[in-house]
């Protein structure tokens, strides 16, 4: 794709296409595009990755793939309790970790052709280190032919900013930690099916997102009136936040930036005024402390608006790792709002593409 292209140009000149279509179209179909990746996966065939010993999951990929990773490494090393570190997998090429034969190494890539991550997983190859998995969108990628296993989700092509593929990610993230966790337990960690559990949440999603339409504009608002813009979140939802920081940016063409909302007491509280606004995604055993930092900035003069899985229709007892797919849908419906609330049309990259392909 040339800079400033629209997928949806010929010779330039875009053919009936709305501004943020393409976009909106690939939003509104994450809940089948989870079910149809879930459906693609064969545990039976990831058993051998995750016998005994099992040191640690390496989790690699570069944007949105490395938020992927980012959420992969909470799911491992809270559900599974085996260590997990996720990475740049540019930091492999020139700043490697030691990687033991007891690794599993996951890289992750919704085109499969990002170039560090191909890199990466081609040094891991031609080293001789056999432990390695591919997630990707893309069958006969690059990444997959660089791997020593792969799971291809199945969202379809996707055009505009990394939305389908990335939460199908997610999806079989979180459905391949919690097989791993029942497969290095001597008892079964899991006494529900997880596949089931996350295809009912895509139910969910289809069926509540709808109705967020009011909480969407009152995002748009506080952040059209901040100059300083943050969104703030803790635990799995820091993958989120960091998600939901690369849209606004991608898409409505505005910084903001993402913290944990813990490491943004001791780092930035200080820019807070009456010029600065912050989303809080509050979940799990966070909320209340998440709450208090929300008080905290509205005594310094700022503005901030927090979500629980409550305000997005969700049963407050949902599993924290499965709140990532309502707030992430949700913050991708924000930045598409804020797009189009600034006249962006948020299908475009004006800078960059959509793949990277070098460094």
């Amino acid at each position: 794709m040339r800079r400033g292209q629209s997928c949806c140009e010929k010779g330039g000149v875009q053919v009936g296409k709305e501004k943020g279509e393409i976009l909106m179209r690939e939003i509104l179909e994450q809940p089948s595009a989870i079910k149809e990746s879930l459906s693609a996966v064969d545990l039976s065939e990831l058993a051998h990755l995750f016998r005994k010993p099992l040191s640690r999951v390496i989790l690699m990929g570069m944007g949105a793939s490395f938020n992927a990773a980012l959420y992969g490494q909470f799911l491992f090393s809270q559900l599974t309790h085996v260590r997990a570190q996720a990475y740049l997998s540019s930091d492999l090429l020139y700043y490697p970790p030691p990687i033991s034969k007891e690794d599993l190494v996951i890289f992750v890539s919704q085109s499969g052709h990002t170039v560090e991550t191909v890199r990466a997983a081609t040094l891991l190859k031609e080293s001789g280190f056999g432990r390695t998995l591919a997630l990707t969108n893309t069958a006969d990628s690059p990444l997959t032919k660089a791997t020593g296993l792969s799971i291809v989700t199945r969202a379809g092509v996707e055009r505009a900013s990394s939305t389908k593929t990335y939460v199908s990610a997610l999806a079989v993230l979180n459905l391949i930690a919690k097989a791993a966790a029942n497969m290095l337990t001597d008892s079964k960690a899991y006494d529900y099916d997880p596949k089931q559990r996350l295809m009912l949440i895509s139910d969910l999603l289809a069926d509540k997102m709808g109705g967020w339409s009011e909480k969407i504009r009152s995002v748009v608002d506080v952040f059209k009136q901040a100059s300083v813009r943050f969104l703030l979140a803790r635990g799995f939802n820091l993958a989120t936040a960091k998600t939901g920081s690369l849209l606004f940016k991608e898409a409505a063409k505005i910084w903001v930036e993402a913290y944990d909302a813990a490491e943004f007491r001791h780092e930035a509280l200080e820019l807070i005024n009456e010029r600065a606004a912050a989303i809080i995604i509050a979940a799990g055993p966070t909320e209340q402390v998440s709450r208090k930092l929300a008080v905290n900035m509205e005594k310094l003069g700022g503005t901030a608006l927090v979500f629980t899985p409550m305000d997005l229709g969700f049963d407050e007892r949902i599993d924290e790792d499965l709140t990532v797919f309502p707030f992430t849908t949700f913050l991708e419906l924000a930045a598409h709002a804020m797009a189009l609330s600034r006249g962006v049309d948020p299908d475009i990259f004006t800078a960059m593409s959509k793949v990277t392909l070098e460094e």
